[in-house]
């Protein structure tokens, strides 16, 4: 029964086989990503500047290019880069996503996760 099994997957998987291919071919990569943390990532002090980040201590560290494009997120909430740079400037752990356009360094969004905004700035955002 399993000799049965097996052969008639090995006839399903040649029929499919080539086909794949064409399948493959109609999905575009808009993204590539780069993951870090915010101890392992270093911001310019302009927006037009070369980030650097690592993807552990002891990994070279990587640069990536902020365009004009380039937006900025904390979770789902987008910010400014001065807000990015204050977010920075408080020395809190969270994790960084650079998605860069596929191919490039070029930074297309860079995302915030695990961020905990002090009492402050979240009683703000409820008024």
């Amino acid at each position: 029964m399993k000799i049965k099994y097996f052969k008639l997957c090995l006839i399903l998987v040649m029929l499919v086989s080539p086909l794949i291919p064409q399948f493959v071919s109609a999905f575009e990569m808009l993204e590539d990503g780069f993951e870090s943390s915010s101890r392992l990532t270093k911001l310019p002090s302009t927006p037009f500047g070369t980030v650097l980040s690592q993807s552990c201590a002891a990994c070279p560290a990587k640069s990536f290019r902020i365009s004009q494009e380039s937006a900025y997120f904390v979770s789902e909430t987008q910010i400014t880069f001065a807000e990015l740079q204050t977010i920075f400037q408080q020395r809190q752990p969270f994790n960084v996503l650079l998605a860069t356009r596929p191919g490039t360094n070029v930074v297309t969004r860079i995302l915030i996760f695990g961020y905990r905004a002090p009492i402050s700035k979240a009683m703000e955002r409820t008024k």
